[in-house]
């Protein structure tokens, strides 16, 4: 693990799994958002290429029990690797002024939702999920801005999955310290 996070009382800290794309992918998306913000007049900072990801569940608050939890739960999963293609970009709803652009994507992205149910299913056996959202949603966060960007086509945008990732984030910080990895079959 990298340097010790700042434990102030003010400082937001999470943890979540996640997929992160390859360095050469995650360039891509970065030029992509460059574009983005040409096109559509984007002021929002962009998410920085080594912090891009795709979020696969929400843990919790940072803690060592939920770090333990994780890594039960990580020790029984099992799935295979997947592509992940996506071909669109669009802005979901967000906060008022603040909506995320994000990457999303139509069939080509069945194969993630599925290590994402075998991924809930083990983080309920140990106790990490107590409530399911309805519906997983892939998408990789671009950046977040004022302005609504229209569902766009893109050039698709493929990378192979091979690993999972426990993310630490320091909300507001703008920092993301990847504790494990698991690899996919």
């Amino acid at each position: 693990m990298s340097a010790m996070p700042d434990r102030s009382p003010a400082a937001v800290e999470t943890l979540f799994f996640a997929l992160r794309p390859p360095e050469a992918i995650a360039s891509e998306i970065a030029r992509l958002t460059t574009r983005a913000r040409q096109l559509f007049n984007l002021k929002g900072a962009s998410i920085p290429a080594e912090r891009l990801h795709a979020t696969m569940a929400y843990i919790g608050p940072y803690d060592r029990t939920l770090i333990e939890a994780a890594n039960r739960a990580m020790a029984a999963f099992q799935a295979s690797r997947v592509q992940v293609t996506f071909d669109r970009m669009l802005s979901f709803k967000g906060r008022a002024g603040n909506a995320p652009l994000v990457l999303g994507g139509g069939d080509a992205l069945t194969g993630l939702k599925f290590v994402q149910k075998v991924l809930t299913s083990e983080m309920r056996r140990v106790g990490l999920v107590t409530a399911s959202k309805a519906s997983f949603v892939p998408h990789v966060t671009m950046l977040y801005d004022r302005n609504i960007v229209p569902e766009t086509p893109i050039d698709p945008i493929t990378w192979a999955v091979n690993e999972i990732v426990l993310v630490h984030s320091l909300v507001g910080q703008g920092r993301h310290i990847d504790l494990e990895r698991w690899p996919l079959l």
